[in-house]
């Protein structure tokens, strides 16, 4: 830090100095120091030069006093300094106006020491801001290597870096997403509108491919971007590079102060340093993600595995089989359109948005990316009650699905049944998968997809040919098709809010907006056309077959022509 005004006045070890005018002017920077004791003084003051003097001189000079500070800012000295009580016991009026109005500080000298005592305190911080820039840039450079190669918190190296730049910083990974940040007291209050936060991208798509470009092709060693949001100043934006792959970037933002030719110096020293942090950072990313892969790998692979296999894999890969879980895939679309990077991006995206809410709401999850789908197993302790337990990660998922959509990530969800056990890891990622590739078939437009909630799908599809199925809807439901056709009847529809209404004449008919002895008439029909009472519960259960038969037939889901093996 400078020799400044607003330095001296925080300096306490020879007493208490105080600002008396020219408030404005803290920040001037001091230079030299220099005695006044006759008016002649003035015309050989300095720029930067701070004066000392005991008052003497101004008081029987009046023209002294109207006009001193005037020459003084002209000259642009630092400021003025009095030892007051040895001849004035306070500051004249018109110096004080002049001070205030021209930003020149007046303060007083503590009157216990002497104006040697003030000169070698400000001479002592001059000297050391003589010390070499190599020197000093020396310095900074073995103590925040020496903060990344104890592998310290990222905030103590961020604290480093704001300390001797006096601005704040960001830490940002390739694809500018916030990975740290660290901002000065006096600075917190302006940039709250920005909303920072780890995890989050730093700018809008857009302007990141902007910047990107800016950095990568134009090959720039900085560059920079408005604050925006109502804020002014600007982002100066480092590139972290490691031969010419850019690992990340380090972001000063310029809002009380501007950075110098130190500061850039500082940060261009500095890179190695960076460059170590952010690689460590995507090695140990890397790591993470080959031992999800290997995890992907075994529970998707159809090669038998025992259980004892199995749970040795889930301990060493940190997945807790003994507690009751739900898988849930979320499924990106709009996928096989994207350029790789533009994958990456929004898969990237969509995990950290996940990730943050299921934290924010302390849910307890295993969380892996495989293609384009994010895979959650959901845990819970105890012995809990699976209707229970689905009804919440159906809401949590929900939740999910929105904020993706809010973050233009088009999107669907598929559940699986409750499980525990290692032996049915596999199953229950197999039916979430398949949650939602039958759910889409039979759904159209539906976003959420359950596997229990579409059971019977699931089953007639596993178990049946396409001719079988043809078979049984013809002997159920297609009877009902066939008579509504030839004779413009609604008794298949009737059929369907009937067994929605678990068999209910009342809640029917209120329903349908018929009169129960019209809906009995067409019950007598239905029994008529089948041979068969509808209420009789093998009946309805049939004609329930066949409703979803008729669903799964016109999606195209049963396409084997040969019987199923079962």
């Amino acid at each position: 830090m400078a020799a400044t005004i607003r330095w001296l006045l925080e300096q306490t070890t020879l007493g208490s100095f105080e600002l008396l005018a020219g408030g404005k002017g803290l920040d001037n920077v001091i230079s030299s120091v220099n005695i006044m004791d006759n008016p002649d003084t003035i015309r050989w003051l300095a720029q930067g030069e701070l004066i000392l003097t005991t008052g003497y001189l101004f008081l029987e000079n009046t023209f002294l006093r109207n006009n001193a500070i005037s020459e003084l800012s002209k000259k642009g000295c630092a400021g003025i300094g009095f030892v007051l009580k040895r001849y004035m016991d306070q500051l004249p009026p018109e110096m004080q106006e002049q001070a205030d109005r021209l930003g020149f500080p007046i303060f007083s000298v503590p009157y216990e020491r002497s104006m040697a005592e003030v000169s070698w305190l400000i001479y002592g911080r001059i000297f050391e801001d003589s010390m070499s820039e190599t020197e000093r840039l020396a310095d900074l450079y073995k103590r925040l290597t020496e903060t990344v190669a104890m592998e310290q918190n990222v905030s103590q190296l961020l604290a480093g870096i704001v300390s001797e730049t006096g601005c704040p910083a960001i830490i940002l990974d390739a694809d500018l997403q916030i990975i740290e940040y660290d901002v000065p007291e006096k600075d917190q209050n302006v940039l709250a509108p920005l909303g920072l936060s780890p995890g989050k991208p730093l700018f809008s798509r857009h302007t990141a491919l902007e910047i990107k470009d800016r950095i990568i092709h134009r090959k720039l060693v900085t560059t920079s971007q408005a604050l925006g949001r109502g804020l002014s100043g600007r982002y100066v934006i480092f590139p972290v590079m490691d031969a010419n792959d850019v690992l990340g970037y380090l972001c000063m933002c310029e809002i009380s102060r501007e950075l110098g030719s130190f500061e850039y110096h500082f940060v261009q020293t500095i890179q190695p340093v960076l460059s170590i942090f952010l690689m460590r950072r995507i090695m140990r990313a890397q790591l993470k993600a080959d031992t999800q892969s290997d995890f992907i790998r075994l529970i998707t692979s159809q090669d038998p595995v025992s259980r004892t296999e199995l749970q040795m894999q889930c301990d060493l890969y940190q997945f807790d089989y003994r507690r009751f879980r739900v898988c849930a895939v979320i499924q990106l679309t709009d996928y096989a359109g994207r350029s790789l990077r533009l994958r990456r991006e929004s898969l990237d995206a969509a995990y950290l948005a996940v990730g943050k809410y299921l934290d924010d709401n302390h849910s307890l999850s295993y969380r892996l990316t495989f293609h384009n789908n994010l895979i959650l197993f959901f845990m819970f302790p105890g012995q809990p009650e699976p209707s229970s337990i689905l009804a919440q990660v159906q809401t949590m998922v929900r939740h999910i699905l929105g904020l993706l959509t809010q973050w233009n990530i088009p999107c669907q969800a598929g559940l699986s049944k409750v499980y525990n056990g290692a032996d049915t890891i596999r199953l229950c990622l197999h039916q979430a998968f398949e949650a939602i590739r039958l759910g889409e078939m039979v759904h159209p437009g539906q976003q959420l997809h359950s596997y229990r909630q579409d059971q019977l799908y699931h089953i007639l599809a596993e178990s049946l040919s396409y001719r079988r199925a043809r078979e049984l809807y013809q002997e159920s439901l297609g009877k009902l098709r066939q008579f509504d056709e030839e004779n413009h009847q609604e008794l298949s529809l009737t059929m369907q809010n009937f067994l929605k209404n678990r068999l209910s004449v009342t809640e029917t008919a209120r329903e349908m907006f018929l009169h129960r002895n019209t809906l009995s008439y067409r019950l007598e029909k239905v029994r008529e056309v089948l041979g068969a009472d509808p209420r009789d519960l093998e009946v309805s259960f049939g004609l329930l077959v066949g409703i979803c038969l008729e669903k799964l037939l016109e999606a195209g889901a049963l396409d084997d022509p040969e019987d199923p093996i079962i």
